[in-house]
């Protein structure tokens, strides 16, 4: 092999590295940058927002559906039930899953001052199920779940 063809090489080799490591870590921020568990929006994420819910107790329950666009898309419910008046955070959250085919969204009802329904009809995973917060009292129907939890 001539020298010019060694030089020319061993660049290609060193460009072509670099592009590769770019590209990992590109993924690896976008990763990173949508791993919120609390389901705010990143990079690659949209927040859509539901309507709250007030009972004559003083509570309400909201909500959001996350749907993330990146490799292969997700979509998860948080559902938070709150003293009404204080935003949804970490502590208020009570419900969370995974959708199946992302047209499962939660029918919520309360069912009294303090009692409240949650029902879905298939879910991929749920990660958090609280059965109450407060004096409010929590009821699931979840009819179908792809990856049931260890109970």
């Amino acid at each position: 092999m001539t020298s010019w063809k060694r030089l020319l090489w061993k660049p290609s080799v060193i460009i072509s590295l670099l592009l590769i490591l770019s590209i990992m870590g590109i993924g690896l921020w976008i990763w990173y940058d949508d791993s919120d568990p609390q389901g705010g929006q990143g990079f690659l994420c949209d927040n859509v927002e539901f309507s709250p819910i007030q009972n004559a107790s003083g509570w309400t329950v909201s909500g959001h559906n996350t749907v993330c666009s990146g490799f292969g898309g997700s979509s998860a419910i948080y559902i938070y039930v709150h003293p009404t008046g204080q935003d949804e955070n970490r502590e208020f959250l009570v419900f969370r899953y995974f959708e199946h085919g992302g047209a499962n969204l939660p029918a919520i009802e309360w069912l009294g001052e303090n009692k409240l329904s949650i029902r879905v009809e298939h879910v991929s995973e749920i990660t958090k199920m609280k059965s109450s917060i407060g004096s409010v009292r929590i009821l699931y129907q979840v009819d179908k779940e792809d990856y049931p939890r260890a109970r």
